[in-house]
């Protein structure tokens, strides 16, 4: 279904929608609340309740509608019943401490040393970025287009800068004297801004904002904050939403007062925001209606996984062909418009990528995997909360690896990538670490 279809369809019969993204909405609320750390600021909470809760929404509602098969909703909404299920078991049961140890000896013994480093890395990143393709936020096309080819060096900057904003957050709440810890802040706010237009996602200051919340949180420094001040950090976040949005406009040479031809009565900005809050379901509505996903071009499962490691333009040059253009995602979006060549796309979501590539059974199994590793790590992390020896890099490290982590959800192969690159970017800091504190 062409989001235009869709988009008519659900505005003919919004109050049913909204109906049905409330109930489930709460269902996944329920299950996901009980001992998550920073509950409604967890990244896994944005993800999983607010952004699945749409997309579920859209598989219910399109049902009903008669517009896709009964055996698509099974299997959607099993899949998602294997992921809740063990997650909660392995937050249950989970004892291992993988990461804790990781972060003893790798990360913890060099403390200050550790987030000097990773700042002279962020900062040659930076200007290296800038001089080649400047800042993401204001691209002609979204970030992806911009960033073709440096896409790794992207990444790399986006695990630092999240342990980089955490670790300093933490740092100045524990400095001394007033007129320090607010002079701290206000740099560190500058770095926030300064990430964020670099980067050029639209969530990214929502994002360091939940960081620094997280990781102040994880450390004993603050006590829990009450719902009023949480919804004031999300208002910040969705205002820089919104401002991304008007300058990607403005950068389209489009007014963001012009009238949406959707809504009746509201500017166009308004009708982009809502675009792109439903867009976090828009790969069910491509996808599963006329039982697209089965219609799909794909291509080496171990091509798809290695695809986001040694990046879209290397990979391609291995294999011969636009390894970028094989994603769930992406040819979700193909399907409809052959001819497309601006990079990125809807994301493929862990559902949809274990039904394409890995099959029914297989696809469960590996959404079990997916569930067993959120939970155990979101274990270790509230184990962590919990012990009164803390040091400041091994809460960086625990935030930083977690927002990495929940990434999986919506686009597996790149949340795992993600998961490799901060494990072997810490691994090879500590090393020249340690070679430099030998000399």
């Amino acid at each position: 279904m062409h989001t235009l279809e869709f988009l008519s369809l659900l505005f003919d019969d919004l109050y049913f929608f909204l109906a049905l993204n409330f109930a489930i909405f709460l269902f996944l609320h329920l299950f996901t609340r009980i001992k998550l750390f920073g509950g409604v600021l967890n990244p896994i909470y944005v993800i999983l309740v607010v952004g699945f809760s749409t997309k579920y929404a859209i598989v219910s509602f399109l049902y009903f509608k008669g517009y896709i098969i009964v055996e698509y909703v099974i299997f959607s909404f099993v899949y998602l019943l294997c992921l809740l299920i063990f997650y909660r078991l392995s937050f249950k049961f989970a004892k291992a401490k993988v990461l804790s140890n990781f972060c003893r000896y790798i990360v913890a013994p060099y403390e200050r040393d550790f987030l000097k480093v990773m700042l002279i890395i962020y900062s040659v990143l930076a200007m290296f970025i800038i001089y080649k393709i400047g800042f993401g936020i204001f691209a002609d096309t979204n970030r992806f287009e911009n960033s073709r080819g440096f896409g790794a060096y992207i990444r790399i900057m986006d695990a630092i800068s999240m342990f980089i904003v955490v670790y300093s957050a933490i740092a100045a709440a524990q400095s001394s004297g007033w007129k320090s810890r607010y002079f701290r802040f206000f740099i560190l706010a500058v770095f926030v801004v300064f990430s964020a237009f670099l980067n050029g996602a639209k969530i990214s200051i929502l994002f360091s904002l939940m960081g620094i919340y997280l990781g102040l949180l994880i450390h004993g420094v603050v006590p829990k904050i009450n719902f009023r001040k949480k919804v004031k950090i999300i208002a910040l976040g969705l205002a820089f939403i919104l401002l991304a949005l008007s300058i990607n406009l403005k950068q389209n040479n489009v007014s963001a007062d012009e009238a949406s031809k959707l809504i009746s009565g509201a500017p166009l900005l308004v009708e982009r925001f809502i675009n792109r809050m439903i867009s976090n379901g828009n790969t069910a509505y491509l996808l599963l209606p006329n039982e697209v996903i089965d219609q799909i071009d794909t291509d080496n499962i171990v091509v798809r996984l290695f695809t986001p490691i040694i990046g879209i333009t290397q990979m391609s040059k291995l294999v011969g062909y636009n390894a970028g253009d094989y994603s769930v995602g992406r040819q979700a979006l193909l399907y409809y418009d052959r001819d497309n060549t601006t990079a990125g796309g809807p994301t493929s979501h862990f559902d949809y990528f274990s039904y394409v590539y890995l099959g029914i059974v297989p696809g469960a199994l590996f959404i079990i995997l997916i569930g067993i590793s959120l939970g155990a790590v979101n274990r270790e992390v509230y184990d962590y909360c919990l012990n009164n020896r803390k040091s400041i890099s091994m809460s960086a490290f625990f935030v930083t690896i977690w927002f990495r982590l929940v990434i999986v959800l919506v686009e597996p192969t790149v949340g795992m990538a993600y998961v490799f690159d901060v494990i072997l970017i810490f691994f090879m800091v500590s090393i020249l670490l340690n070679v430099l504190k030998r000399i």
